[in-house]
């Protein structure tokens, strides 16, 4: 935007010109961020992928608005936006996301679905499943040790695949207003905020330098986002324990938030540091 403005002042004619200062977030760099979050859908499925396009439509539609108007907000929402591509979608094909420790935690739940499982799951008996699950397990094993981004974030998604399917018709077997279901869910996002909250204390640095600065801004935005979106709310969610469906409600936002952050966490120890291809974290 641009302003021009004339006055008077006795026998002298004054002239301004007024322009906003150039951002340092150019329009073809935003244009650039804004395609990679587009293609970066495609690394993602199921509920991460939901997770992902919810916050990237709405930090899109802001910065196409901030664009016209407002330099600094802009620059702030495509920090943002950064931020949630490099969390749940990686910054490159070739980058290993999501990490070893998430790859097996899906593996972990997927089986200990199957083992809850009566009869038949999804069509599949117990021993069909294992034999499923172990030859995944093996091809994501090979991607990972040949640090193969593609093979490995296909493997991981053929992995969350399975144990959303998996959920999903145990799921359909539960009540959602069932008061021993909500106290199971809700004790369960509590334990993993509070593991979450020991890890974030533990987190290992860089010794000293640039990086371990680099490395502590991002924790501190990490503990903030932490305490405002998670420590917060999880005070309401505990007084919510008479109301079921509210409970469960908070209990699945809550999931989200942790999702996120424990991603964001995992790439914590990285940031700047040169990777075996020869490029920074």
């Amino acid at each position: 935007m641009r302003m021009e403005a004339k006055a008077t002042v006795g026998q002298t004619q004054i002239e301004a010109l007024v322009t906003p200062e150039e951002s340092a977030q150019t329009r073809p760099d935003v244009e650039k961020l804004l395609e990679e979050a587009e293609r970066a859908k495609r690394n993602l499925w199921g509920g991460l992928a939901a997770v992902y396009q919810r916050e990237a439509d709405k930090l899109t539609v802001g910065i196409r608005e901030a664009a016209l108007t407002d330099p600094d907000k802009l620059a702030a929402l495509c920090v943002k936006l950064r931020h949630l591509i490099d969390e749940l979608a990686g910054s490159s094909v070739e980058e290993l996301v999501p990490p070893l420790a998430r790859f097996e935690e899906a593996l972990d739940s997927l089986r200990r679905i199957i083992y809850r499982a009566k009869d038949t799951l999804v069509g599949m008996t117990r021993r069909e499943w294992e034999e499923r699950v172990d030859e995944v397990d093996a091809r994501a094993r090979k991607a990972y040790d040949a640090h193969d981004g593609t093979g490995w974030r296909r493997a991981f998604n053929e992995v969350q695949a399975l144990l959303e399917t998996a959920w999903q018709e145990e799921f359909s077997a539960m009540k959602l207003d069932d008061p021993a279901y909500v106290r199971t869910r809700v004790s369960r996002v509590v334990a993993w905020a509070s593991r979450l909250h020991r890890e974030i204390d533990d987190v290992s640095l860089t010794t000293a330098g640039d990086l371990r600065k680099l490395q502590e801004t991002e924790l501190d935005r990490i503990r903030k986002w932490y305490r405002d979106e998670v420590a917060l709310p999880l005070v309401d969610l505990e007084k919510a324990e008479g109301e079921p469906d509210a409970s469960r409600r908070k209990a699945d936002q809550l999931a989200g938030e942790l999702e996120r952050i424990e991603a964001a966490l995992e790439r914590v120890p990285q940031i700047g540091m040169v990777t075996d291809r020869g490029g920074g974290a």
